[in-house]
């Protein structure tokens, strides 16, 4: 899955997950949600950004491949229906096969076709699976 870190710093991380806006309740949670306790802010980001920079610092210096059995174990979309909405604002629906060696996310469409995407809106489940033109 994926994190939004966006909304940690405006309070809601010590939020319980009923109280957050109903337009995006079920995708999302809280820190106090998930963990059953109050984060401290500052050590949170401290943490995340000095795992974040190790990563990145990874990355630039030996590229994917050196990330890649690490990125493998927490990687959850193969084989699950998806849509992508790219930058263009075309749709594309499809079955997660996985992430390429540069990143691309890539999807078997339903006439068994492969298409890589390098940055989009992914939408997971329920509403995927449904092909829009």
């Amino acid at each position: 899955g994926f994190v939004g870190v966006e909304h940690v710093f405006e309070n809601t991380e010590q939020a319980p997950r009923e109280s957050l806006p109903d337009e995006f309740r079920d995708r999302a949670t809280s820190l106090l949600s998930a963990g059953g306790r109050a984060v401290d802010r500052v050590a949170f980001a401290r943490r995340l950004f000095g795992i974040l920079e190790d990563v990145l610092d990874t990355h630039e210096s030996r590229g994917f491949a050196a990330l890649r059995d690490r990125f493998d174990a927490w990687f959850r979309m193969p084989g699950r229906a998806l849509e992508v909405q790219d930058m263009s604002g075309e749709r594309l629906a499809g079955r997660a096969l996985g992430i390429a060696a540069d990143g691309a996310l890539e999807i078997e469409q339903s006439d068994g076709s492969v298409t890589r995407v390098v940055a989009g809106d992914v939408t997971l489940g329920s509403l995927a699976g449904r092909a829009r033109t």
